[in-house]
């Protein structure tokens, strides 16, 4: 049986982008070619920082979670 997941949706109070809450779904892709690589991952996070007008202590953690 595949892992639960939970279901992610946009929520504008939370201010999670569609572009993260889409990498986390493809990261839990039950097949591991359809997994992003490391470099997607960290592309997508590095953008995310870099672009991000609030400093939102769960962005930052994700993003050092992804560079390991």
């Amino acid at each position: 049986y595949p892992p639960v997941r939970p279901k992610l949706e946009i929520d504008p109070i939370l201010g999670i982008k569609p572009e993260l809450i889409t990498l986390i779904q493809n990261m839990w892709s039950e097949h591991p070619n359809d997994r992003p690589s490391i470099e997607t991952v960290r592309e997508v996070m590095q953008k995310r920082i870099s672009t991000s007008k609030s400093s939102n202590l769960m962005d930052y953690v994700s993003f050092l979670i992804a560079l390991r």
